[in-house]
């Protein structure tokens, strides 16, 4: 299984100066944003000039990533967030908003999580 450091260091290495910035999200979230690295990576090296990850947090029940991107990366990042709001943020699994003081994604099995 990937770990958030893992995650880091695989955004650090698609930025522009190789830093991120905060990382700040349920771990059911991490596979969905492997994947959106990996979609980046595949990207040509123009489209990724510049590219920086200011945050990346749950707000509202969704993912957030504050970053300076170009076009192509922001349709991807939109994506990815779009995603998030139908998957669990504990296990990955397909899921449904909850408002139960806080807004989360969840399955059934963690609805009550």
């Amino acid at each position: 299984m990937v770990s958030l450091v893992d995650l880091r260091q695989k955004f650090a290495k698609l930025t522009a100066d190789e830093k991120v910035g905060d990382f700040s999200f349920e771990a059911g979230w991490i596979p969905l944003l492997w994947d959106l690295a990996e979609k980046i990576e595949h990207l040509d090296t123009e489209c990724r000039q510049g590219f920086v990850v200011w945050q990346v947090k749950e707000k509202y029940g969704l993912l957030r990533i504050e970053a300076v991107a170009g076009h192509e990366i922001e349709e991807l990042i939109e994506s990815a967030v779009q995603t998030s709001a139908h998957t669990c943020g504990v296990c990955s699994q397909p899921g449904e908003m909850i408002a139960k003081g806080w807004y989360r994604v969840r399955c059934s099995a963690h609805r009550n999580r």
